[in-house]
């Protein structure tokens, strides 16, 4: 049985848990479904097929954040971990209206349009492309970023740089934060809250700031493609 990414597994149980307390919150239900995009889920599996639960007209597929050890007790019963592409395309072959994640514990329905249109949002999104932007507009924006990373030393190293999206034609600004692995959920979401919060009034006007991790496609490629403008000093 695969394990899942133990830090990638945490920022989304911390996410799922937010949302659910709060699903009209905007900023929580974006964190949660970026997350889900990163993470695999067990799917309940009954004799090698996805199982699926029915309620009245309602009919969601069985997923778990961690393997439902007594479920596996029974004859017949077994998991598999799948990503986000996997999940979408077991919700067509079970014509499921959605995911219900945690059954009798956190009990989370995810319509399945949710997760189509987060795994399109993906495939969009790998089309991005990202450049070095000129000092003369980055040097206010990134004195600015330093002075708020340097207070969270979890945050290792840190990127600004363009990112031009699908159907844009302008490039906008994008930060990327590498953390340790010891960084705590509270510091993946104060840092770049704060970030936002005090570079966003420095913009042009129509100028906007996407933040996000090294764990994200456009952060795995400003890691791997580009220096970045902040490394924190181990003395």
């Amino acid at each position: 049985m695969e394990v899942l990414t133990e830090q990638k597994t945490t920022e989304f149980l911390a996410a799922l848990d937010d949302f659910a307390a709060d699903i009209a919150d905007q900023t929580k239900a974006l964190r949660f479904y970026t997350c889900l995009g990163n993470v695999k889920l067990y799917v309940l599996l009954e004799y090698g097929y996805p199982k699926v639960k029915i309620n009245g007209d309602k009919k969601e597929l069985l997923v778990y954040t961690s393997e439902p050890t007594e479920l596996l007790k029974v004859d017949g019963l077994s998991t598999v971990a799948l990503g986000l592409d996997r999940l979408a395309q077991e919700l067509k072959n079970s014509a499921a209206s959605g995911l219900l994640v945690d059954e009798a514990t956190r009990n989370i329905s995810i319509p399945a349009d949710n997760v189509f249109y987060v795994q399109n949002l993906q495939k969009k999104a790998a089309t991005f492309k990202l450049k070095t932007l000129p000092e003369q507009g980055t040097l206010i924006l990134e004195n600015e970023i330093r002075r708020i990373v340097k207070a969270h030393p979890e945050v290792t190293s840190t990127w600004l740089l363009g990112i031009l999206l699908p159907g844009k034609n302008d490039y906008q600004y994008m930060v990327t934060l590498e953390y340790s692995l010891t960084a705590t959920n509270e510091v993946k979401q104060v840092t770049p809250k704060q970030i936002a919060e005090n570079v966003t009034p420095l913009l042009a006007d129509g100028q906007e700031l996407f933040i996000g991790t090294t764990e994200e496609l456009a952060g795995k490629k400003a890691k791997q493609e580009f220096a970045p403008f902040y490394i924190k000093l181990n003395f």
